[in-house]
């Protein structure tokens, strides 16, 4: 971990600063956020599909 926070870390932040490291992370974290959401409105959807096969009354579910 040192030698990465030395070599790589050391060049990107002196080559293009703080700024630029944030916003990536940023970017990356809303990229995230994004997928998650995508891929629990999907898991809701095949939920729903899955209780509407249930042979339970639907004014349970």
């Amino acid at each position: 971990m040192s030698k990465l926070r030395g070599t790589a870390v050391g060049k990107v932040r002196s080559r293009f600063g703080n700024a630029v490291i944030n916003a990536g992370t940023i970017a990356v974290l809303l990229f995230g956020g994004l997928v998650a959401a995508w891929m629990a409105m999907w898991m809701v959807h095949y939920m729903a599909e899955f209780v509407r096969w249930l042979p339970v009354p639907h004014e349970l579910a």
